[in-house]
């Protein structure tokens, strides 16, 4: 489906490599979102958060919570 966690540790935050990818989920999250016609203003009132945000999560500007995802998964 789509790829959750990065390959190798962070240099920056020393993490184990098991953390999300914010642009990896974010455009996988978009491409499952257009795939289904919705838009993203609709998705966006589904998961009750406004559309810069869900835009921003897409895009790899904010990260995506556990919460986030389940949101999204429940309105596809």
């Amino acid at each position: 489906m789509f790829q959750m966690t990065t390959k190798r540790p962070c240099r920056k935050c020393g993490g184990t490599g098991k953390e999300l990818d914010p642009t990896g989920v974010g455009h996988s999250m978009r491409r499952l979102r257009q795939n289904k016609g919705i838009s993203l203003r609709d998705m966006a009132k589904r998961m009750a958060i406004s559309a810069p945000y869900l835009s921003d999560l897409e895009l790899g500007r904010r990260d995506w919570t556990e919460e986030k995802i389940a949101a999204f998964k429940g309105v596809l």
